[in-house]
């Protein structure tokens, strides 16, 4: 209870006759839960507000009469009965329209000029009650002086309304106390009591008046902990005592107790919220101590002229403040005022002491990452499993009672403010380790070691300055067949993990093949080695588990780097430079075009393998390109044409073109395709495929270590690449030239190869190996990342200065720099053969745009502009449908609106159509836009309402994984949608809603490395059909 003038509260009704109350407001009847609740159907156990005021009244006085005005807007016939009521109680609240997860209120003030509406009844009657069921602090500045009571609440749930009910009839007493300070007026635009929403400084300063009860100490409607009862509590007798003593002087490592007396002073029972506050008012003013700090409450029930003694208990340690400078918490000495009281301004008692001491710093909190010898050099900072044999260095971090850490921290840390380091245990600090079942893994002292098979569960136990803390860990112990190393005469293999079984090894003519050895430290295991005896060749490690019965084979690859070649040249000279047919016959020919392939049926891994696969050894790194021309269209699933990089029948990967079935929600769907396949111990997944009808392309593969990226080109000069790379393990890799017709007879066709040109990586990939931001390496840099994206905010100034370090030395850096804060900074790496660009991009974060004010926020910018859109003040962007479209190459678009969009964010924007499209491709679209040939679109399309959403990546367009739907127009014909999409890092979730609170989730691209993104609003229909103009009334965003 906020407000009660004049005792209104309760209301007197019993035997009062004739008695008439009048209830306001469309939020009597709502039944809004909140969010994240239940659909609700069933109404039969709600109560909303209307029924539980009615109800408890007439447990008072079943003669009252009631009125119900469920409306906003006051009649004639309403204004007299608000009137002639004996009472008026005006209901109001707030719902998901005005804030939600996905957005923030802009102000207090009440949405739909409901606070009007409460002046205006209380200005009708002079009995006058004001209900309140909101998201939280709201203005009442506006109608408070025109009511005699105000009872607020937040959401309630399905039977808010007996609360309500029963407070206005007097039979349950408000002891409720307020969890936020009400301001009197809080504002993003115009006149706040607080500066702009997005300052999170809470600190008192000159130009900002700080934030919370803590540090505001200006005027304000209602304080934190306040609340008004139907009766009246006194306080008295304070005590503050340490350890049962009344103290004055206190250790930092001490306990008090505060206790006091409160009595109820008034006629009805009620309970009291008692509160204890903790001040410094003597602090030094550079260390921003609060005003005054909650330190503890209770709720006291007492009948009437019932004294009870309150006792809360303050543990001084916990009035520690963090001290940046030396990373932990501290506790302030000196002088503290213990306050104790109804509320942060109605203080009843105050006392003193005198704190002195340091903290007693103890372990609070032991963690364990416990992992192997060698595991940091792999970048593994934890494990579960270890081998048999193994020495378990546990990683113990132990948090002390400071929050100061010493021991382990990891290396990954996300934080931008500060990465930590590990730190040496204090001395002083012992540690002791318990196993609890010590046949798996044994203690000694301080060493743990795995002993046998099984799972053992360690306690570590931290001690200093007299206090332990404790922790348990996991360790699974496993008998592997996996060795610990290879050796190349003698020398260990760079890079070797036991779990990757394929290693290569470039050689140059006339090299010796090495001799293969390996390492081990598991006793249950038996090793062979079969050398290799030619180049090519392979040598094999055989390793075998005595204890588990397992087998594994390592394999290292002996040969060399590939050449270039004209198949034009003939068989002899193919094969003099190390080419050969694997399972070739009569079906392939050499001519002055190249080799030709005529496909036939065949399978790896059954009894008809895939024939004339044309093949050379391809070791080191590289990058290969070939042409590959059909006789005819590929037009049967089945059918391949392309490259193979190929190890053994169960290891192998294909570049081809091919005919293959994808299922959609409408059904199967053929379609010609180019497509990287993987195969992997046997194992197939795709790694991407694009739609491709042609009977001729140009196709590159590059390799670097063991990582393959795939280009592909129609003219043999401009490059289209696959968004993901295949990193596969061969150790005998070999290009070849690959034409199939898989497992069934399909029609004849005959493939072309004119041969391969080689080039090195560097030459025709030039790469940096640094980039630096005012000095500073950038610590997201990887070489094959092109765009990097850095978020900021309107008070940054400083224009950060871009270096550039080449892979090559001979390779050309040019730098185009920043001229603003905002903007991009260009980086272009030329090796001579082929250039490179890099891009460091700066800009804000999207924000919200009320468009219904008829302006644009001054972020956006409109593209192609031509002013064919309006802005209608009360209604938002009107933007008819263009002729014109960005789907696909070139298209003769207009009137793009785009603003920044730096960082994770939750963007929605509501779109309302007069009526259903009626040209094939009327649509209104969201997007995310990197520029016209690469962004992400959520649009809704033609007459069935089809949203379509999907990526365009360097003018190619397709679904990327997004689901379609359909929307459903409103009973009047129109349609409303609200376009959603949010993005976590390199990753879009799309989704849609026709009432902004449910949606359906459409699915996520993922991996979208866009520079500088934007969010782009765009009207189209690609086509000369009537334009339909779209509105946009608003633009909601939520930083995530």
């Amino acid at each position: 209870m906020l407000k009660n003038d004049n005792n209104i509260l309760p209301l007197n009704v019993a035997d009062k006759e004739p008695y008439s109350v009048v209830i306001v407001g469309e939020w009597q009847t709502n039944t809004y839960l909140g969010l994240y609740t239940a659909q609700q159907s069933d109404l039969s156990n709600h109560v909303n507000i209307q029924q539980g005021i009615t109800e408890a009244l007439k447990a008072k006085n079943n003669n009252i009469k009631f009125a119900y005005i469920t409306e906003n807007t006051l009649t004639e016939e309403y204004i007299a009965t608000i009137e002639a009521a004996d009472v008026a109680i005006v209901v109001t609240g707030t719902g998901n329209r005005y804030s939600a997860e996905d957005r923030d209120r802009t102000t207090i003030a009440l949405p739909d000029n409901l606070a009007t509406l409460i002046s205006q009844v209380g200005k009708l009657n002079q009995n006058t009650i004001a209900v309140l069921e909101t998201c939280g602090p709201m203005q009442v500045s506006t109608f408070e002086n025109d009511v005699d009571a105000i009872l607020w609440s937040s959401y309630g749930g399905m039977r808010k309304g007996v609360g309500f009910g029963r407070i206005i009839a007097g039979i349950a007493n408000p002891s409720g106390k307020l969890t936020a300070t009400w301001h009197i007026n809080v504002n993003d635009k115009g006149e706040s009591d607080i500066t702009d929403i997005t300052n999170y400084n809470l600190y008192k300063t000159e130009d900002d008046p700080g934030r919370t009860y803590m540090y505001f100490d200006g005027k304000v409607s209602y304080p934190f902990g306040y609340g008004l009862s139907f009766t009246t509590y006194e306080y008295s007798n304070l005590e503050i005592k340490n350890n049962g003593i009344e103290a004055a002087d206190v250790d930092v490592n001490d306990t008090i107790t505060v206790s006091f007396d409160v009595t109820n002073i008034g006629s009805v029972a009620g309970k009291e919220v008692v509160q204890l506050y903790v001040a410094q008012p003597n602090a030094p003013a550079e260390l921003f101590r609060p005003i005054k700090r909650l330190k503890g409450f209770d709720n006291i029930p007492l009948e009437p002229g019932a004294t009870k003694k309150a006792t809360l208990v303050v543990k001084i340690a916990d009035l520690a403040f963090y001290n940046e400078e030396e990373d932990r918490y501290i506790v302030d000495t000196g002088m503290y005022e213990i306050q104790v009281g109804a509320g942060s301004a109605d203080i009843r008692l105050t006392g003193q002491l005198d704190v002195s001491g340091a903290l007693k710093v103890v372990p609070a909190v032991l963690t364990a990452k416990p992992v192997k010898e060698g595991d940091a050099e792999k970048g593994i900072e934890e494990r579960i499993i270890f081998d048999k044999g193994k020495v378990v260095d546990p990683q113990l971090t132990v948090a002390m009672n400071d929050e100061s850490l010493y021991g382990f921290i990891i290396t990954n840390q996300k934080s931008p403010i500060m990465q930590k380091q590990s730190v040496p245990f204090p001395e002083g600090m012992t540690f002791s380790f318990e196993s609890n079942r010590p046949e798996v893994v044994a203690v000694d002292g301080d060493q743990i070691r795995t002993v046998a098979p099984g799972v053992a569960t360690i306690t570590a136990t931290a001690t200093y300055n007299g206090e332990s803390a404790s922790t348990d860990f996991v360790v699974y112990v496993d008998s592997t067949p996996y060795i610990s190393g290879i050796l190349l005469d003698g020398e260990s293999i760079a890079d070797f993990r036991n779990t990757v079984r394929n290693y290569s090894v470039e050689l140059t003519s006339g090299d010796e093949i090495p001799k293969v050895d390996m390492t081990y430290d598991n006793e249950d295991l038996e090793v062979t080695v079969n050398q290799a005896t030619e180049v090519p060749g392979v040598a094999t490690i055989e390793s075998y588990n005595t204890y588990s019965g397992e087998t594994i084979f390592y394999r290292v690859g002996f040969g060399m780097r590939p050449e270039p070649i004209k198949f034009a040249d003939g068989f002899e000279n193919a094969q003099a430079k190390g080419w050969a047919f694997i399972n070739g016959n009569e079906n392939a020919s050499f001519s002055d075009k190249g080799l030709t392939i005529t496909a036939e049926p065949g399978v790896f891994g059954t009894e008809i393998a895939p024939k004339n696969i044309f093949a050379q050894p391809a070791l080191g790194d590289w990058v290969i390109q070939t042409k590959v021309d059909l006789s005819e269209e590929i037009t049967e699933n089945g059918q391949q044409a392309g490259l193979i990089i190929y190890d053994d029948d169960l290891n192998y990967l294909t570049y081809a073109l091919e005919r293959v079935t994808v299922f959609s929600w409408w059904g199967p769907i053929n379609n010609n395709v180019l497509r990287v396949n993987c195969v992997t111990d046997g194992i197939a997944h795709q790694l991407e495929s694009i739609n491709m009808v042609t009977d001729s392309i140009h196709l590159q593969v590059i390799k670097k270590d063991n990582v393959y990226s795939f280009k592909y080109s129609e003219n043999g000069e401009d490059w289209s690449g696959f968004s993901y790379n295949a990193n596969m393990a061969l150790a005998l890799p070999e290009i070849g030239m690959y034409v199939n017709k898989g497992r069934t007879e399909t029609t004849d066709f005959d493939v072309t190869f004119d041969g391969i040109e080689i080039y090195e990586v560097s030459e025709l990939y030039p790469r940096l190996v640094e980039i630096t931001v005012d000095g500073e390496p950038l610590r997201t840099f990887e070489r094959d990342k092109f765009a990097y994206n850095f978020e900021i905010t309107e008070d940054v100034t400083k224009v950060p200065v871009i270096g550039a370090i080449p892979e090559q030395e001979h390779h050309i850096v040019t730098i185009e720099q920043l001229s603003g804060a905002t903007g991009s900074a260009v980086i272009n790496v030329s090796s001579g053969a082929e250039n490179v660009t890099y891009s460091v991009n700066y800009n804000y974060g999207p924000a919200s745009d009320y468009f219904v004010d008829g302006t644009i926020c001054d972020r956006w910018e409109i593209l192609r502009d031509d002013g064919d859109y309006r802005l209608v003040k009360g209604m938002g962007i009107e933007m008819p449908t263009q002729e014109g479209d960005i789907y696909s190459v070139g298209g003769n678009w207009k009137n793009v609106f785009v603003t920044p969009a730096m960082g994770n964010w939750e963007v929605v924007v509501k779109a309302h159509f007069p009526h259903k499209p009626m040209a094939n491709y009327q649509q209104a679209m969201l997007l995310v836009w990197q520029d016209e040939d690469n962004y992400i679109r959520l649009n809704c399309q033609q007459e069935a309402l089809r949203l379509e959403p999907g990526m365009e990546v360097d003018g190619s367009f397709s679904g990327h994984g997004l689901s379609q739907a359909f929307a459903e127009a409103n009973e009047d014909g129109t349609v409303t949608i609200y376009f959603k999409i949010e993005k976590s890092d390199l990753n879009y979730n799309a989704a849609f809603s026709q009432d902004g609170i449910n949606y359906t989730d459409l699915g996520t691209v993922e991996n979208v490395d866009f520079a500088n993104p934007q969010i782009g609003l765009i009207a189209a229909q690609n086509s000369t059909a009537e334009p339909m103009s779209i509105l946009c009334s608003l633009l909601l965003t939520m930083s995530i």
